[in-house]
Formats: C-alpha cells, structure tokens, sequence
C-alpha cells in the first residue's frame, strides 16, 4: 500500500527537500530521540493516540515538526512539516494519525523505522 503523492511529501523526501544545514539540525534531533528514549520538551513532546513530535528550530527561525510513533523497538516516522503557526495545523495531526493507522505499525517503503534504545 502506498500513500498518496498529493497528500504530502514522504517524511525522507520531505527532509531531502530542505537546505543541508536544516537536515542535519532535524537529522540530530531525530538521532537525539533515538538513543536518548524517553525524552521529554522541549526536543519531543507527546501528542494524541501515541504519536509524539519531534520539535527542531532551523535557519531563518523557523521550526519543524517530524510526527512519530514507537512500537517495541522502532521508531516510525510518520509525517514532517515547517510549521507556519503557534500552534500545530489540525491537517498536520490527522495525517499522521491515517498513516499510523493504515500502517498499523507494520514498517513498510512509507515509513522509515529505528532501533532506539528503549
């Protein structure tokens, strides 16, 4: 099953889409998350029906959210975006929450999955 183009970017090539410096701050905050579970705010705050947020600040101010969920030993990367307002765009949150639900936490080629240290 894949999700559909038009709905939004995939998470990596959502990531691939920004400048290089602003992939390696999310690529970092990811990475902290991973190896450093269970962390708290200000790098990750939890949200509705299991999905948690991964906040980073890049170039020019602005600041992104990467949308997750873990399940045993994974970390599925659900859903990323610039975020624009204070607070987070209600369409950002159901998106994710579809694609965590279709994939019901089953890694496929529209998630991307780690192995943090739980």
């Amino acid at each position: 099953m894949r999700l559909q183009r038009d709905q939004c970017l995939l998470v990596r090539e959502w990531l691939l889409s920004l400048i290089k410096e602003d992939r390696l701050e999310v690529g970092s905050d990811i990475a902290n998350i991973e190896y450093n579970w269970p962390v708290g705010p200000p790098r990750c705050k939890p949200l509705e029906e299991g999905i948690f947020e991964v906040r980073s600040r890049i170039s020019s101010g602005r600041t992104t959210r990467v949308f997750f969920f873990a399940r045993d030993d994974e970390m599925f990367l659900l859903h990323g975006f610039i975020k624009k307002t204070q607070k987070t765009p209600r369409q950002e949150l159901e998106l994710a929450k579809k694609r965590k639900k279709r994939n019901g936490g089953i890694l496929n080629d529209n998630l991307k999955a780690y192995r943090p240290n739980f």
